[in-house]
């Protein structure tokens, strides 16, 4: 029963995330004429676009995520499960701020950003030594737990991209060949603001696959 709760809300997470995405794209593309371009564009400046009437559809991706890990361990109740809660709400309220935070409280939304990039790599963390506990337990037998421990160590050293980043703070720009200043083509800090929001959803996967096994 927990399995197919958990499903369910990973599709809303996805669909609402995908929903708010296109709809951002769309909203952005009309007020600037261009895309958008995830390399080096804040979430904030997309938001301050005009799309801060969809940012509800972001919030609704990122509460079903927490909503799964809650679900979990309301049934498995245990030290990780309820530590690994704790973090990914910590890491839903960062995300969750920083499209609202304007890049004018620079000092504000570094931190927020920081938040959000430790709390990410710290959930991804507990996921995989959650699921590497269940894998020990069944002796590495159960092919649904290994995908588990493998999808979550993905997410973990994914999140290594930006925690040891020596250039994610930077936020200086370039000058083109007649010498004005124009923006980086690649921020770490900026990109790093998607690819956590695009990557929340997934947290709720190696749950899924640990929760079709434990009975």
């Amino acid at each position: 029963m927990i399995s197919y709760i958990l499903i369910g809300l990973l599709g809303a997470a996805i669909f609402t995330l995908v929903a708010f995405y296109f709809a951002a794209s769309l909203i952005y593309k009309k007020k600037n004429s261009r895309d958008i371009n995830l390399l080096n564009t804040f979430t904030f400046e997309v938001v301050k676009s005009g799309v801060g009437s969809i940012v509800p559809l972001l919030f609704v991706s990122l509460g079903a995520t927490i909503a799964g890990a809650i679900v979990f361990t309301s049934r498995y109740t245990d030290v990780l499960p309820i530590v690994l809660v704790v973090i990914m709400t910590i890491m839903g309220f960062c995300t969750a701020m920083l499209p609202l935070l304007s890049l004018n409280k620079l000092k504000e939304h570094l931190y927020l950003n920081l938040g959000a990039i430790i709390s990410f790599a710290t959930a991804a963390a507990f996921l995989t030594y959650l699921s590497y506990s269940m894998c020990k337990v069944y002796d590495y037998k159960n092919i649904s737990l290994i995908i588990a421990m493998v999808v979550s160590g993905l997410l973990f050293l994914f999140s290594l991209v930006f925690v040891f980043n020596p250039h994610l703070f930077i936020l200086n720009n370039d000058r083109n060949e007649e010498g004005e200043i124009v923006r980086k083509k690649y921020i770490p800090l900026a990109f790093s603001e998607w690819m956590i929001i695009f990557s929340s959803p997934i947290f709720l996967i190696p749950l899924i696959l640990i929760s079709s096994v434990i009975k």
